[in-house]
């Protein structure tokens, strides 16, 4: 597969980092979730998939905005990058699930001698995925998005 290139997206604290490679196929997809304050937004559970809220871009309409899943179109190799950041909160990660297997995580851990800071973690992965293979994002724990 020829690299055409890559490009990065900054909006805030996040950043999206896309790399393209010509498969002869065309999707891509980018989302995040509608900004919280930590007492209200979006309220994730521990185990269940990140249903994304915000869809940046879908080329290939190979994310489901009802259950948070992207599905593989086909056979091949995959990149997944995700983070997250969390305010004097509670730790938190965030687990990639790609055919049933967490590939990759990041964490926001709070310190105990810290006061009103951010704290950030992210991940990025390339996974080898057949065609129908399911890839979402899961928390560790129960909190306010």
């Amino acid at each position: 597969m020829p690299l055409l290139g890559t490009f990065k997206i900054k909006n805030n604290a996040d950043v999206l980092t896309f790399i393209i490679f010509d498969t002869g196929l065309t999707f891509a997809f980018a989302v995040r979730l509608t900004q919280g304050n930590g007492t209200s937004g979006t309220y994730l559970y521990a185990g269940d998939p990140v249903v994304f809220t915000n869809i940046i871009t879908d080329i290939g309409q190979v994310y489901n905005p009802s259950n948070g899943y992207f599905t593989a179109p086909s056979h091949g190799l995959y990149q997944f990058s995700v983070s997250l950041t969390n305010y004097n909160s509670e730790d938190q990660a965030l687990h990639v699930i790609a055919a049933g297997e967490m590939v990759c995580g990041a964490s926001g851990q709070v310190s105990s001698y810290s006061y009103n800071y951010y704290y950030s973690g992210s991940c990025t992965t390339i996974v080898e995925l057949y065609a129908n293979d399911v890839v979402y994002v899961v928390p560790t724990n129960n909190a306010y998005a």
